[in-house]
């Protein structure tokens, strides 16, 4: 177990797996239960989303009440002061990478049979560092005010 661990370490490439996610994921990977460490990793950024926001909703509606897409400049979560065109443009490419993720990694384990997949070690790393990448950025946003 410690042996695949560090084998899915390496295949990041060191990049530092964010320590939000393990707790999560930890156990199916060491398992080789790819399709379900997937799922896993995508639900800790939905959790930490719902933690900054009080929010219980889930997927592209949880984003949209985080992020006010669609509210112009009302969003509860922001990780810049938008108060530029590009920082806007900034906080709704990422408010849109977010929805990216749960619709490409997310919706596809949680409504198709595993039976039917055969989820390998390289999605699943690929998946750990998108994941890290967007829980590295909510790090690090606040709440702006607007609900």
């Amino acid at each position: 177990a410690k042996a695949r661990s560090l084998k899915i370490k390496e295949k990041v490439h060191g990049i530092g797996i964010h320590p939000d996610i393990l707790q999560y994921c930890e156990s199916e990977w060491l398992n080789e239960n790819y399709f379900h460490a997937i799922l896993e990793i995508t639900k800790s950024v939905a959790e930490k989303l719902r933690q900054k926001s009080g929010y219980t909703t889930d997927g592209a509606v949880l984003v949209d009440n985080c992020f006010g897409l669609g509210t112009a400049r009302n969003p509860m979560l922001a990780f810049n002061v938008l108060q530029t065109d590009s920082h806007i443009s900034e906080h709704t490419g990422f408010a849109n990478f977010i929805k990216g993720f749960f619709s490409m990694y997310r919706n596809p384990k949680a409504h198709d049979p595993k039976l039917l997949e055969d989820t390998q070690l390289t999605e699943m790393t690929e998946v750990l560092v998108v994941a890290t990448i967007i829980q590295n950025k909510l790090d690090h946003t606040f709440k702006t005010g607007f609900k």
